[in-house]
């Protein structure tokens, strides 16, 4: 697991994540936006705690060669056509 050291710091605790927090986010299985979502709730005059809906799911993309996707509809090189010069020299 690889962190940031900082040399000569008398209390590293942690500093950017909340005391519920459970996970490494130093991860690349950790998402961007993280698991949960905090905000104020007008309705309850609270803070709320709730899980994160993501609009999209995750989707992974492989785009290391789009060209060679569908090799099966590819099509052959065309011929080359002869066209015979009808002008007399």
């Amino acid at each position: 697991m690889y962190g940031v050291f900082f040399s000569n710091h008398p209390d590293l605790r942690r500093i950017l994540t909340d005391y519920g927090f459970e996970g490494h986010p130093f991860r690349k299985d950790f998402p961007l936006s993280g698991y949960v979502e905090v905000r104020y709730d007008d309705e309850r005059k609270r803070v709320v705690l709730e899980p994160l809906e993501l609009a999209q799911e995750f989707r992974k993309f492989d785009l290391s060669a789009p060209w060679e996707q569908f090799p099966a509809f590819r099509n052959e090189a065309p011929e080359e056509v002869k066209v015979e010069d009808k002008t007399e020299k």
